[in-house]
Formats: C-alpha cells, structure tokens, sequence
C-alpha cells in the first residue's frame, strides 16, 4: 500500500512514518507534503492508496484540498483538533486519530482500513451485467398432483395461491 503524508511539523511526520514502520511496514510513505498547495499540485499528478492528513496546516486547512479536488482515496486524519471530526467523517475518512495518539490507535486504524478494503472487493463489470442483462426466471414448476408429479411450463401458469401452509399454482 502506497501512502502519503500532509503534514507541516517535521517532527508529527518523522514519527508518524516510524509509527507506520513499526505497526505495518508493509506501508510505503512515498511522500511528505507540507502545505495545501503543495498536497493540491501532487495529488492531481500522482496517485496514493492512503492519506495521512493533518488538518491546520502552514497556508490552510486541510479540507481546502477536497475543495479543490474530488479525492476517493481514504484518509486517515492525524491531529490535535477534535472539532473537525464531524466534517471529516462526511469525506472518505477511515479514522481521526488525536495528537497524540498510541500505536495501538493508527493499528486499530489500519486494520479497520483493511476490513473495509476487504468488504469493498466487487467486481463492477459482473455487477453491471446483472443490472444490464435480462434476468433468467423459472421456467418451470414441478408440481405434486396426486400421487403424481407434474411438471408445470410458467405459461401455462394463472396466479399462486398460498393457504396456510401450502402454495396452490392454478
């Protein structure tokens, strides 16, 4: 998974890149971007599979970014300011994690990432053909007529009929 990193104080991202390290290394930060402009100008050229974003940033906050870019990639916030979480959660947000916060906090994160990356695998060309293709129905009813069994064509059906706890085909 390739991530990136929004936030101004050297000191939050150099430990959050040794959080992530240590909680899932499989993480790869692929970069530090330090202010809004900056996050605008990369993420409408590159592509990430996560966002770590802090919210008050140098030259704006960081919600400024998803007015200026429609982003589908999830977010995980990481700051000191709990009155924004409300706005957050309306966005693609995974979690809010506040400053400071344990590695069993970005963990929980992470894992609760996964569990929705799990859930969200669906193939959207077999679920286009569902919508796109005409449905198959029954053809045929196998019916119990007596000590019989007959076999019922759908056309040949007028309405079913339930009384109790059997289903009449008439």
């Amino acid at each position: 998974m390739r991530a990136i990193i929004i936030e101004d104080e050297k000191l939050a991202s150099d430990n959050l890149i040794a959080m992530i390290q240590k909680v899932d290394p499989s993480i790869e930060i692929v970069k530090v971007i330090d202010n809004v402009k900056k996050a605008i100008t990369w993420l409408s050229e590159y592509q990430t599979d996560l966002i770590f974003l802090d919210i008050h940033l140098g030259d704006d906050i960081g919600f400024s970014i998803f007015e200026k870019l429609k982003i589908n990639v999830p977010i995980i916030f990481t700051t000191a300011y709990n009155q924004y979480a409300v706005r957050a959660f309306k966005l693609n947000s995974v979690d809010y994690l506040l400053k400071p916060f344990s590695d069993e906090d970005l963990k929980f994160a992470l894992d609760k990432l996964k569990s929705q990356s799990d859930r969200g695998d669906v193939d959207i060309a077999k679920l286009l053909r569902t919508f796109i293709d005409k449905p198959t129905f029954q053809e045929r009813f196998m019916v119990v007529s007596g000590q019989k069994i007959k076999s019922i064509l759908i056309d040949q059906v007028a309405y079913f009929l339930s009384e109790g706890r059997y289903v009449k085909l008439v």
